[in-house]
């Protein structure tokens, strides 16, 4: 296939214009395939140099994707595969890049655990949910967190106790600690070893959270019931709500 013409394109890169289609190559490229001067291609010569264009275009993706933000190789690969690029290309991408030591599990675990322990409370099962969906090995990923100081997570347990306690304002002490462990839980404690910690824990200004509670539940049935009856309805109300029987019955004998 003749080359009718070459014209400069974009930043580094050149269009070579052939009879039948015009190859984007860049400028290394050129000089490899010594192009200035070639005047015709075969069909292997094209396919070869658009391969090497393709894997060379991935890898520029590549490194303008990790640069913004280090990243694992899984989502390296699932950033490629968007982008339309073969199976072929995206393997010898990431094999250049950890050839290259752009690409490093160690590192970006080390990272990963250094940002997660230093700007979010999520305990240890809920991180390594989360680095074993971006790829992470879970050899690895047991042997950094094995590595985390037990006071860390005791430190980040205590804030949370701390941040729901100061944000309680209508729950009992007893359904408080169950929200507490269910929300530990799902952050990803073993409450199973947790759960001591709230055992001496005392709720602030409980009665007046009972109080609260009573007046609302007193507006919402004294249209339904009256006197004694109505009184009952209130103290099983509070009861179900988990309000010890001595709070219930201070806040009733003050109406």
């Amino acid at each position: 296939m003749k080359c009718l013409k070459i014209k400069k394109g974009t930043k580094n890169t050149y269009l070579i214009i052939l009879e039948e289609k015009t190859l984007v190559v860049t400028d290394d490229i050129l000089v490899k395939y010594n192009l200035l001067t070639k005047k015709d291609y075969s069909e292997k010569e094209i396919n070869m140099i658009e391969q090497e264009m393709k894997e060379l275009t991935s890898y520029y993706d590549a490194i303008s994707y990790i640069s913004r933000k280090m990243r694992s190789q899984k989502e390296v690969e699932t950033f490629l595969k968007k982008k339309e690029y073969s199976l072929e290309t995206i393997q010898k991408t990431i094999h250049k890049l950890e050839k290259e030591h752009l690409l490093d599990e160690d590192k970006y675990l080390e990272a990963y655990l250094h940002d997660t322990l230093k700007f979010s409370l999520d305990g240890p099962n809920k991180i390594k949910r989360k680095l074993e969906q971006l790829g992470i090995q879970e050899e690895k990923i047991n042997i950094h967190l094995e590595a985390i100081d037990e006071e860390i997570w005791q430190e980040k347990i205590k804030k949370i106790i701390t941040k729901k306690m100061n944000g309680n304002q209508k729950y009992s002490e007893k359904v408080w600690k169950q929200k507490v462990i269910n929300y530990l839980y799902q952050n990803g404690y073993d409450v199973s070893k947790e759960k001591y910690i709230l055992e001496d824990i005392n709720l602030p200004n409980t009665l007046e959270i009972v109080r609260k509670e009573e007046q609302k539940i007193r507006k919402k049935l004294e249209r339904k019931f009256t006197d004694t009856e109505l009184e009952y309805q209130i103290k099983e109300k509070l009861k179900q709500k988990g309000f010890k029987i001595e709070e219930i019955r201070e806040v009733l004998k003050g109406e």
